[in-house]
């Protein structure tokens, strides 16, 4: 029977070739712009995903309710982190990260002084962002170096870039023309989706030889360049804990405390929250994943429906034609079902574009 069907087709192809390239080239249009589409939303959705504890994860926002309006911050102070994991159990631990932009790099390589331009992938980083965050290290690495100045970890591409080769620990890199840094360890180039995409983290405490004025220890002190994390323990209530910051507000900002709300954002939702310097809105995101399952479902049906109008124009016996629409309608939706289940798993790992310029 099947020998049957497939010479069946063939004979119908020999015969509309104009109709069955046109019948066929919208159904492949339709299937490849929907593939694109889910590519791109898997990619989108699975960012910072790949965190060991991302559901215990939190960046910590401000809403800074002003005489003027609401104003939204996604930066914080310095001292924030340290003292909210003091003041409640519920936060394990939490972590900070500053960035440098326009960051200058000096390496010897080969005797000779090669200098770099890195625009946006250098912060200050504590030893609990280090702790908390998983990441990759090309050899043995003890984050407690970073409680100490001058000190610095990097991807292995920047690694690669500046000296050749990922075996540097030991070897100094100059910060700015100014402060010397001692590479302590070397970390896997982020393969996974990820805003916290950085390759070169410098100790926080050097931010006190680079910026001696900067006060770490004033609350009001907020800047957009600095965030602070927080892993709540099993268990921890988010809300409760929310209010409990909230109720606290004096001791850390005084009189002013009114104007100071502190949340804490799921870290699944730093890409998506505008409000935040987020990357996409996630409205916008089941918007396209809805237009992708309704253009697949236009092709298929669409198909279906040709290869129905054109079967009477056959002149087949009544059984062959039956057979022939119910053999092409059941393949075309198992086509349809294993081409929408593909699109959905499909690779979103893109590669990593490079911000940085040599001189």
């Amino acid at each position: 029977m099947l020998k049957n069907y497939l010479k069946i087709a063939a004979r119908n192809l020999r015969i509309n070739r104009t109709y069955t390239l046109l019948n066929v080239t919208g159904l492949a249009l339709g299937i490849s712009g929907s593939i694109l589409i889910f590519i791109f939303l898997q990619y989108h959705l699975s960012f910072d995903r790949h965190q060991s504890n991302h559901d215990r994860l939190y960046r910590v926002v401000l809403d800074l309710h002003l005489d003027e309006g609401l104003e939204y911050e996604s930066g914080s102070s310095i001292p924030l982190g340290p003292a909210l994991a003091r003041d409640f159990p519920q936060i394990e631990k939490a972590g900070l990260i500053g960035k440098i932009p326009d960051a200058t790099f000096s390496a010897e390589k080969n005797n000779e002084t090669k200098r770099f331009l890195e625009k946006a992938n250098t912060v200050y980083a504590d030893q609990n962002y280090l702790e908390m965050f998983d990441f990759d290290w090309l050899s043995d690495f003890d984050a407690s170096v970073m409680k100490e100045p001058s000190t610095v970890v990097i991807s292995d591409k920047i690694a690669e870039k500046y000296f050749g080769k990922t075996d540097v620990a030991g070897e100094i890199l100059r910060l700015n023309n100014s402060v010397d840094l001692q590479i302590a360890g070397v970390f896997k180039n982020h393969s996974h989706p990820t805003d916290l995409d950085f390759e070169i983290l410098v100790s926080l405490p050097t931010l006190k030889i680079m910026d001696p004025e900067y006060d770490q220890l004033q609350f009001g002190w907020i800047s957009s360049r600095n965030f602070t994390f927080v892993r709540l323990a099993p268990g921890s209530d988010i809300e409760q804990l929310k209010n409990l910051v909230l109720r606290n507000g004096s001791k850390y900002y005084g009189k002013e405390a009114k104007y100071y709300e502190h949340k804490f954002q799921p870290l699944a939702e730093v890409h998506f929250d505008e409000k935040y310097d987020g990357k996409i809105k996630k409205s916008i995101v089941w918007i396209l994943a809805g237009v992708g399952t309704f253009l697949l479902l236009i092709a298929c049906i669409n198909f279906i429906n040709r290869r129905k109008k054109s079967a009477g124009r056959y002149k087949a016996t009544a059984f062959l034609a039956i057979h022939e629409r119910n053999c092409f309608n059941h393949s075309l939706i198992l086509c349809a079902i294993v081409a929408y289940c593909g699109s959905i798993y499909s690779v979103h790992e893109q590669s990593d574009t490079d911000e940085s310029i040599s001189f």
